[in-house]
């Protein structure tokens, strides 16, 4: 593919960039809350198209840096696309893109094997490992003893509360940007603050399809962490799901988190053997090193 040239996303090329992700074979689409379309209008300078004259035969796109951070969201080959020749030219197009943002590192969930196509060129390693925990069972711990604590349903009007709590109880690559947290909220079968002696000090969101129910974000202030907190919010978050008839619920988090997993033990979650890798990279001025 010598004549291979690699553009920046225009609007003009959304119904092709949405039939390539459609149709292809090696496609890739970490998008949490948005849908792809929405995504690449709200985002089209994170986009990057690799034609073939007028054939598009890839396209890569990032999140937009979030404190020196970003995640590779979409990728997808034509299905006669050689990957090496369309992935090398489009991320170096993405990288360049990334360090002028002032990016200083990316992620991947490796949600594909053919996405280890992409590690190499990337020079991306592992980094962490995402767990996904069950719970099937109508039965809970004996209710706490939440005198101190209220917790009330979440507004869109709570997004700069709930992104300041989230930035505080995470660290990159894991906390999240503005339009997620608004996105999140909006699409929530639950979304809750919790107050302790009336200041909001955690959140959570979560999901329902049908009978099943996802707890999609918890977090908890670290001032306020190891006293109880998070477990007053995942006991009330699961008593909301049963009184709605919703029992099969699911969750994720960092393997490395035992302190989490411990919690989430305690109202029988398992861990189900789904296990996702993430793999990291530095960005340097010039390459991509190990």
């Amino acid at each position: 593919m010598s004549d291979l040239i690699v553009t920046p996303y225009e609007r003009r090329y959304q119904q092709m960039v949405l039939e390539l992700l459609f149709y292809s074979r090696r496609s890739h689409t970490h998008l949490d809350w948005h849908k792809p379309a929405a995504w690449i209008e709200t985002f089209p300078s994170a986009v990057w198209l690799a034609w073939e004259k007028t054939r598009l035969m890839g396209v890569m796109a990032v999140s937009p840096a979030l404190n020196g951070t970003s995640w590779l969201r979409i990728a997808a080959l034509d299905n006669a696309a050689a990957p090496a020749e369309v992935l090398a030219p489009l991320w170096e197009a993405v990288a360049e893109a990334l360090r002028a943002e002032g990016a200083t590192h990316i992620y991947l969930l490796l949600l594909h094997l053919w996405l280890e196509d992409i590690l190499p060129l990337m020079t991306l390693q592992a980094r962490e490992d995402v767990v996904t925990l069950y719970r099937n069972s109508l039965v809970l711990p004996p209710a706490l003893d939440t005198s101190l604590i209220r917790v009330r349903d979440a507004y869109v009007e709570d997004i700069a509360l709930v992104m300041s709590i989230d930035h505080a109880a995470f660290v990159p690559p894991w906390q999240m940007p503005l339009d997620d947290v608004r996105q999140a909220i909006r699409q929530a079968a639950s979304a809750t603050i919790l107050l302790w002696q009336g200041e909001a000090m955690g959140y959570q969101i979560s999901t329902r399809h049908q009978t099943s129910g996802h707890l999609a974000r918890i977090a908890i202030h670290p001032a306020m962490q190891g006293r109880g907190l998070g477990a007053a919010l995942l006991d009330d978050t699961l008593r909301r799901f049963l009184r709605r008839g919703v029992r099969a619920i699911t969750l994720n988090t960092q393997a490395s988190n035992i302190q989490s997993q411990r919690l989430y033990e305690r109202y029988e979650f398992r861990r189900n053997g789904f296990d996702l890798h993430v793999y990291g990279a530095e960005l340097t001025a010039n390459r991509m090193v190990r």
